[in-house]
């Protein structure tokens, strides 16, 4: 069965502050995406060339600053952005919405260099399961040694459906959503707070990003209310994410919990309304080559090393 190409954003900001968790070898900062090199090749040229070959991606675009890189004429369109990972999802997402108004858009990050066999994996299990708002993988760790470098990386366990057990995973880097279903401009700010926080444990970022995020919810109700609108986004979302976060530490959550959550999250009302058959889909599937993303140089040379065998 023909599957048409989906849109695709890669997102390859400035990483300004390694997100991790203590002090590591080597923690990298700046354009990840262009200092580790591949064959001679910055890891974003093989990356774009990799997505295109599968086949399954079009158009690809690649957001992050024009002068770093347009001289590198990637087989993409260049999305011109410098800002914080909210400020360039923000303008990466915008720019596609406006220009294909897309009925699903996949956005990963230029960090990660997937196989081939992983790709198919987990989109054959995306085009199972449409239609949803949202898909997202999660890669099982049953062995922690597989993660060579990146074994410090903190697991989130889940229990898919009728599994006697969790399960611990690491998030692949891909997401696909219905865009126009997105409560985008919170989902900007809210993932801002995620990637700064990214790789430390899950009770410090509850703190963190449920401190930070209350002043963002009062704001949204505070325009609900001026345009005449029931002030409903503070309580929803505030309490879908304390629950979300209480069920992450406790790491034996179904995955049909946290679709739930997340949807009342990420999902507007009006499109839950109009759309109550619909389901996010959490899913946990070997992915391995998605979930190792590079935050250090043992991580940058593991990386290399799988990418050009």
């Amino acid at each position: 069965m023909d599957r048409p190409p989906l849109p695709l954003l890669i997102l390859a900001g400035r990483d300004r502050h390694p997100g991790v968790a203590g002090r590591r070898d080597g923690e990298l900062a700046g354009y990840k995406a262009v200092e580790v090199r591949l064959g001679g090749r910055p890891l974003i040229a093989v990356l774009v060339e990799r997505l295109r070959a599968s086949g399954a991606f079009a158009p690809i675009a690649v957001a992050g600053p024009a002068e770093v890189y347009g001289p590198l004429e990637l087989d993409a369109r260049l999305i011109d952005t410098s800002g914080s990972f909210g400020d360039n999802l923000r303008a990466g997402v915008e720019a596609l919405v406006a220009e294909l108004d897309p009925e699903q858009l996949a956005i990963t990050t230029c960090d990660v260099l997937p196989s081939s066999a992983d790709l198919r994996r987990v989109l054959d299990d995306f085009h199972r399961h449409q239609p949803t708002d949202f898909w997202m993988p999660h890669h099982p760790v049953e062995d922690p040694a597989e993660l060579g470098s990146s074994a410090y990386k903190p697991r989130y366990g889940f229990r898919p459906p009728d599994a006697p057990r969790a399960v611990p995973t690491l998030p692949g880097h891909l997401v696909i959503v219905h865009p126009r279903a997105v409560r985008r401009s919170l989902v900007y700010r809210i993932f801002d707070l995620g990637y700064a926080t990214r790789n430390r444990p899950v009770r410090w970022r509850r703190a963190v990003i449920v401190r930070r995020a209350l002043g963002l919810l009062l704001a949204a109700d505070l325009r609900r209310l001026r345009r005449g609108r029931p002030p409903l986004v503070t309580w929803s979302l505030l309490t879908a994410g304390i629950r979300l976060g209480n069920r992450l530490i406790a790491g034996d959550a179904t995955t049909t919990e946290i679709e739930d959550l997340l949807r009342i999250m990420w999902i507007t009302r009006r499109h839950r309304r109009r759309h109550p058959e619909r389901r996010g889909r959490f899913a946990i599937l070997p992915c391995s080559s998605l979930a190792r993303d590079v935050d250090t140089e043992a991580e940058a040379r593991e990386l290399v090393a799988r990418g050009t065998l």
